[in-house]
């Protein structure tokens, strides 16, 4: 695309980053915790895992709702009325991908717990190539359609993000929802 594009990209990575502060308060205070529970019990640990995965969905949900519904009065906020103007529709898209971060972001910390970093640094490059492909389609078609090509660059991102979650899912060895954990985030939806 254009420098404007990249820009306002730039601009919403930066504060996507600062949408984290949840999951990685969490993190930091549960890894001690996790690495205990994995080497002494793997049921507590995978009981955890759905513990923490059902948080991690209710309170993204407002964050990520916020956001969306938000996004016009923060950048009108944060950069007045004439700079980034196409910013609020990728901040937007930015929304949807907060749950997919807070969840993955978790199970990166399990996956530390049971020491299969190694492992996960593998899934991470398909990841990478998911964006690529991903980004490859998305962001010409948001160009022309919508003239916003960040928003298709964003939406790589959500779609490699949800498959960086399910790949954790699948290494971890444990789908980390239940029935239990459905209704909890069903409640959190309404």
């Amino acid at each position: 695309t254009d420098n404007d594009n990249v820009g306002v990209y730039s601009q919403a990575m930066k504060l996507q980053g600062t949408f984290l502060f949840i999951p990685t308060a969490i993190g930091t205070a549960l890894l001690p915790s996790l690495t205990r529970i994995a080497t002494a019990s793997s049921d507590e640990f995978k009981a955890m895992q759905k513990q923490v995965m059902g948080i991690m969905v209710v309170l993204g949900l407002p964050v990520g709702a916020l956001v969306y519904m938000l996004a016009g009065d923060l950048t009108y906020v944060l950069y007045g009325h004439h700079k980034f103007q196409q910013l609020p529709a990728v901040l937007q898209a930015v929304a949807f991908n907060l749950i997919p971060l807070y969840v993955s972001s978790m199970l990166y910390q399990f996956l530390v717990a049971q020491r299969k970093n190694g492992v996960w640094s593998i899934f991470l490059l398909v990841t990478v190539g998911i964006n690529f492909w991903a980004s490859n389609l998305l962001v010409p078609y948001f160009k022309l359609h919508y003239h916003n090509g960040a928003v298709g660059a964003v939406a790589a991102v959500v779609i490699a993000e949800i498959a960086t979650t399910i790949m954790a899912i699948i290494i971890l060895k444990n789908v980390p929802v239940d029935i239990p954990t459905l209704i909890r985030m069903g409640k959190a939806i309404l």
